[in-house]
C-alpha cells in the first residue's frame, strides 16, 4: 500500500435512520490516489448488509459510476469523493498517506477490491 499518496474514506449514513443514534457510522468505501494520480476502490465486504435494503441499488450504481469514471477523470473523482457531504454516502477522512495510522492499517486489512 505504500504506492498510494493520498486516501480519502467514506461512510455510509442513512437518510432515514433505523439504528440508534449511538451506533457506529460505518466506513464502506476507501478511495486510494497513487503517485501516478491513478484511483482504486477497496470496499468493506459486508458494505450490502451496512447499507441495508432500502440503499442497496443505489450504492451499486454509485460504484459502478465510480469505477467507470475512474478510468476517464481520476483525478476529478478523488477531489469529488474527498467532498461528499450530501446524501447516504459522505466523506468522513481524506489524507496523505496512512502507513503509520494504525486505526487505517487495520480497516484496510478487512476491506476487498472493488
Amino acid at each position: 500500500m505504500s504506492r498510494y499518496t493520498q486516501f480519502c474514506t467514506l461512510e455510509y449514513r442513512p437518510l432515514v435512520r433505523t439504528v440508534s443514534l449511538t451506533d457506529p457510522m460505518k466506513v464502506v468505501l476507501l478511495v486510494l490516489r497513487d503517485e501516478e494520480g491513478e484511483i482504486s476502490f477497496l470496499v468493506h465486504p459486508e458494505w450490502r448488509r451496512i447499507v441495508g435494503n432500502r440503499d442497496v441499488e443505489y450504492f451499486e450504481s454509485l460504484f459502478q459510476d465510480f469505477l467507470i469514471r475512474a478510468k476517464v477523470q481520476p483525478e476529478l473523482l478523488f477531489k469529488h469523493l474527498c467532498g461528499l457531504c450530501v446524501g447516504p454516502l459522505v466523506t468522513k477522512e481524506v489524507g496523505q498517506s496512512f502507513v503509520d495510522d494504525p486505526l487505517l492499517g487495520e480497516l484496510t486489512s478487512g476491506l476487498i477490491k472493488l
